[in-house]
């Protein structure tokens, strides 16, 4: 199962227990894994706190969000790689970004090309 969730508004220790519960990887697709506003969701302490299940794939990222407009790094090359995570870790991963509504974010074009590719997508709800 690929699930998708925007870390805007959520606790940060309730992500940590769900990764826990779902036994799942996460895969950070912004383009810059940085927070100026919420340290604990920077790529460093995600490291540091999910370790070794933390994987940052860039080439998802989304090149054109400071133009308020979606335009992937490159998504072949990103899918790629977060299907040799799957592959090789042989578990769910979350595709993890900022944004809250996956309706205006770019997560929202990654995962319906992992859907039209056949894989089970789902957006965690909010805790």
């Amino acid at each position: 199962m690929i699930y998708t969730a925007g870390y805007y508004g959520r606790d940060f220790q309730q992500f940590k227990a769900t990764v826990k519960h779902l036994d799942a990887a996460v895969i950070d697709i912004r383009l810059m894994p940085q927070s100026r506003f919420f340290p604990d969701w920077r790529k460093r302490n995600l490291e540091l706190e999910l370790s070794p299940s933390y994987f940052h794939v860039v080439e998802l990222g989304n090149k054109a969000f400071k133009e308020n407009r979606i335009e992937i790094l490159d998504l072949a090359a990103g899918m790629q790689f977060v299907k040799r995570i799957i592959e090789e870790i042989q578990r769910d991963v979350i595709l993890l970004c900022a944004c809250k509504s996956l309706s205006t974010c770019h997560r929202h074009i990654v995962a319906e090309a992992f859907r039209k590719e056949g894989h089970k997508v789902q957006e965690l709800p909010d805790a």
